[in-house]
């Protein structure tokens, strides 16, 4: 899943959920978090049905935050 910036200033935060709750990356099993400056994207490695659900990404800068969501 990628969370992409077309516009905004720098620098940039990523944050995903999944069904509203945090994703931390210390704790996945089967998913990568590849970050850039400009974007985020949730990488799976073997995607199974423990991983259905809302997935959410909120970008943020010092201006505001806007987010995109997907499901699985």
């Amino acid at each position: 899943i990628i969370c992409a910036i077309e516009t905004g200033s720098e620098p940039f935060s990523f944050q995903w959920a999944k069904n509203g709750n945090p994703i931390i990356e210390h704790n996945l099993n089967n998913i990568k978090i590849t970050k850039s400056p400009l974007g985020s994207r949730l990488n799976f490695k073997n995607i199974g049905i423990e991983n259905e659900g809302n997935y959410t990404c909120v970008a943020r800068n010092e201006f505001g935050s806007d987010s995109i969501y997907t499901s699985i």
